[in-house]
């Protein structure tokens, strides 16, 4: 019986291991998605702050021109608080 309780503890760590190295993964990813997601924020300010119209950035990129205005305004939040800029 001893065997078999070693044994599942031993299975019971490599899936903790295993548990543990992915959450490390989606939080490295997660991190640098919300560095994109702020630089894509900035971009679209500077853009827009130099003649570029919402509509013009919607366009190219493929998304409503409401997201496009969050992003601008979230860059401006950024700003305003000293967060990235």
């Amino acid at each position: 019986m001893m065997k078999k309780g070693r044994a599942m503890s031993e299975v019971h760590d490599l899936l903790l291991d295993g548990v543990l190295g992915a959450n490390e993964v989606v939080l490295d990813a997660e991190a640098r998605t919300r560095r994109w997601a702020q630089q894509r924020s900035h971009l679209a300010r500077v853009a827009y702050l130099n003649g570029v119209s919402i509509d013009e950035i919607a366009d190219r990129v493929g998304q409503p021109k409401s997201t496009v205005r969050g992003w601008v305004a979230a860059d401006e939040h950024d700003s305003a608080d000293g967060g990235p800029t």
